[in-house]
């Protein structure tokens, strides 16, 4: 199963197998433990604000049987991942908009971005590991088993 947010998304193309389907990661439909793990890479830091990142981690935890694995960037790495844009992430909100225009990365109009550290990432998910990963350190996973 791949689960996405986005209307627009192609998911036509995902493995046949697998089935694709919209919905909302902080308010999923599937019953407690429907899926045996629960894989999310880079969506924690776009689902909004604190108070939604905790209904994703909550989400996440609920419909996952076997585990889980998350990643996201680590707030504390210097380079935003988004924009490749030292320390954009650590910017007000008003001068992100004004430089995200030099962006060299994949985002390049602003958007809502909230990165987390370690720390937050522990908040959030309790039991499991969190890890940095990546080159310097640049992603935090968080993997935990049920």
């Amino acid at each position: 199963m791949v689960v996405n947010v986005d209307a627009k998304c192609k998911m036509g193309d995902v493995a046949p197998h697998m089935t694709a389907e919209i919905a909302d990661g902080c308010a999923l439909t599937y019953p407690d433990r429907s899926f045996d793990w629960f894989f999310s890479n880079a969506v924690l830091e776009h689902v909004g604000g604190r108070t939604k990142q905790e209904q994703f981690s909550r989400e996440v935890q609920r419909v996952a049987r076997i585990g889980y694995f998350l990643s996201t960037p680590d707030w504390h790495f210097w380079l935003d991942p988004h924009t490749y844009l030292p320390f954009y992430h650590s910017l007000p909100e008003r001068l992100q908009h004004i430089v995200v225009h030099l962006s060299i990365g994949h985002m390049r109009s602003w958007e809502p971005v909230r990165m987390l550290s370690a720390r937050e990432l522990g908040e959030m998910f309790h039991a499991a590991n969190i890890v940095p990963v990546g080159p310097f350190g640049l992603n935090l996973v968080a993997y935990g088993h049920q």
